[in-house]
């Protein structure tokens, strides 16, 4: 209960970000600081590092979000599971996955363009709290 919550509240978040029009092309998981708990809801949590956030126009077109939502994903792989992406795209949509099957395709297409850039190609390095698989990378931390 307590991860559908946080799902909830991440889309929920990135949803009233995209509703006031505005657009973070660089939002990863460790932009967001989640206060008491994500069950909060969009109020728990705060963006992070927001350099980067432009004014979309008159309307946020899909084509123009889908970037920043793919961008969270990726940060998100081996942290959390498929279950918890759909929850947070199902609250980003507004509690409907009547439109989630444009949603995903588009958010593969981006992923699969995001996954060939240098920030996302070594993105374990990125994540100092999760346990490093590789055992070369441990021999030669433990060697240096």
């Amino acid at each position: 209960r307590a991860r559908l919550a946080a799902a909830y509240g991440v889309g929920r978040a990135v949803r009233a970000l995209h509703t006031a029009r505005f657009l973070h092309p660089d939002l990863q998981a460790w932009h967001l600081f989640v206060e008491n708990g994500p069950a909060g809801g969009r109020d728990a949590i705060t963006f992070l590092v927001l350099m980067r956030v432009t004014r979309s126009g008159r309307r946020l077109m899909p084509r123009r979000a889908v970037p920043g939502l793919a961008a969270l994903a990726l940060s998100l792989e081996g942290i959390v599971d498929d279950r918890f992406l759909l929850a947070a795209l199902r609250a980003y949509l507004g509690g409907s996955l009547r439109m989630s099957k444009q949603w995903l395709t588009r958010l593969d297409t981006s992923m699969a363009k995001l996954r060939t850039r240098g920030r996302f190609r070594n993105i374990e390095i990125q994540r100092p709290w999760m346990p490093k698989t590789d055992p070369r990378a441990t021999a030669r931390e433990a060697g240096a």
